[in-house]
C-alpha cells in the first residue's frame, strides 16, 4: 500500500518510483495499491478507482477503457471527440456478450439501451419480414437508437448470428452523450434517416 508515493518527488523520480511498483507487481504477481492525486502516473495502472467525497465515482479497468476508446475513435459517431470526452463515454459503457441465436432486442418491447457491435454479427427481422432478414450488421455498426430517440417500442428484432459482443449505453447515458456531443447527435440522426 503506497500513500501518495510521488508527492515529494520531481516528475522523473516519481515516474521511476511507480515504474518500480509496476515491475514488482508483474515480476512477483503481487497487488500494489497506490492512493494518489498525481494523474501523471495513472498510465501504469491496471485499474483506477476514482473517489469523490468518500464515495466511488467510477471503477475502471484501464486496459478495457483504452480498448473501448480505440473502438469509439474508429466509429463515425465518435471520431471527432477529444480523448477526454472519449474516456468519459468509455466509462459509461457496459460490455455484453450474446450467444448465437440469442435475441438482443425484440420488436415491440420498450427500448432501454443503445448497442454498438464490438465483434460478431446480427440479423435484423420484423414481424412483417418473418424469418427473412431485412438487414445484417457486423462490427462497428449500431442499433437501438430509434426507440430511445423517438421514445417508441423497438421496431425490429435483433438476433446474434455468431457469438457477439456489444458495447452498450443505457437510455440515461445515451441521452447524456447526445446532449454533450453534437457529432454523435448528428451521426445518429443520419443513421435513423437512412433506416426510415
Amino acid at each position: 500500500l503506497a500513500d501518495e508515493p510521488t508527492s515529494a518527488l520531481d516528475e522523473q523520480s516519481g515516474r521511476e518510483a511507480v515504474t518500480l511498483f509496476r515491475e514488482m507487481a508483474d515480476r512477483d504477481g503481487c497487488t500494489v495499491l497506490i492512493v494518489t492525486h498525481d494523474n501523471r502516473i495513472l498510465d501504469v495502472a491496471d485499474r483506477i478507482i476514482n473517489m469523490v467525497a468518500g464515495r466511488i465515482k467510477n471503477d475502471s479497468n484501464v486496459r478495457m477503457i483504452e480498448k473501448i476508446c480505440e473502438f469509439l475513435k474508429e466509429t463515425m459517431f465518435f471520431a471527432d471527440l477529444t480523448p477526454s470526452t472519449l474516456a468519459d463515454v468509455a466509462h459509461m459503457i457496459q460490455i455484453r456478450s450474446f450467444e448465437t441465436g440469442e435475441d438482443i432486442v425484440i420488436e415491440g418491447e420498450e427500448g432501454h439501451e443503445f448497442f454498438m457491435i464490438e465483434s460478431g454479427n446480427v440479423r435484423v427481422t420484423t414481424r412483417a419480414s418473418g424469418e427473412t432478414p431485412i438487414n445484417e450488421l457486423g462490427s462497428g455498426r449500431c442499433f437501438g437508437e430509434v426507440a430511445l430517440i423517438k421514445e417508441q417500442p423497438r421496431n425490429a428484432t435483433i438476433t446474434a448470428t455468431t457469438p457477439t459482443t456489444c458495447y452498450v449505453l443505457d437510455r440515461e447515458e445515451f441521452r447524456k452523450v447526445i446532449d454533450c456531443c453534437d457529432t454523435f447527435n448528428e451521426e445518429i440522426r443520419k443513421v435513423m434517416f437512412a433506416r426510415s
